[in-house]
């Protein structure tokens, strides 16, 4: 079994992603937002860990659904940067493709879990998300980005990622 930390940004799907890897394999995935504290990334950044996981969503719609939050894209780009340069085993995982049972199955694998397949998979993502939102005690926003934050989004990433770096992880979201 590895022992991976998990590390995204706010309202990047982190707590669904470890609710359903427990939900099929029994095991916590741990992990930490890097953009709630200033003790989040410490963390993360000296946690003795041989794997990582980083979970990323489109700068933009994470900017967009935390609209009454103070955003720093500086922090989005250093998850970036940090996984590009971890030279351990690492997994990256993109925000779309997390809600579905043969990603969950492919990340407990990558972990060297054993597994029990999902009955009714609907059933259990619907379980998943009434514990989450039961637990929520900050309400986000649940909007799509406008044209203009979606430029806005990227333009600052671009400005604080290498070419190739932004190309590599981010380069899907654009159109």
């Amino acid at each position: 079994m590895r022992i991976p930390m998990l590390i995204s940004y706010p309202r990047s799907g982190r707590s669904w992603l470890k609710q359903a890897v427990r939900a099929v394999t029994g095991y916590p995935l741990n992990g930490v937002h890097s953009g709630n504290s200033r003790r989040g990334r410490k963390f993360y950044r000296n946690h003795d860990c041989d794997s990582l996981i980083l979970l990323l969503r489109d700068p933009a719609v994470s900017w967009a659904r935390r609209a009454t939050c103070n955003y720093r894209f500086r922090i989005y780009a250093q998850n970036i940067l940090y996984y590009d340069q971890f030279a351990d085993s690492k997994l990256l995982l993109h925000y779309e493709n997390i809600f579905e049972p043969r990603q969950i199955y492919a990340i407990a694998d990558w972990l060297k879990l054993p597994y029990e397949p999902f009955g009714d998979f609907e059933a259990v993502r619907q379980q998943i998300f009434k514990r989450y939102h039961k637990n929520k005690r900050v309400k986000y926003e649940r909007r799509d980005p406008t044209p203009e934050e979606i430029v806005d989004a990227h333009k600052r990433c671009k400005q604080l990622l290498p070419s190739d770096i932004y190309e590599k992880y981010l380069g899907r979201y654009v159109s």
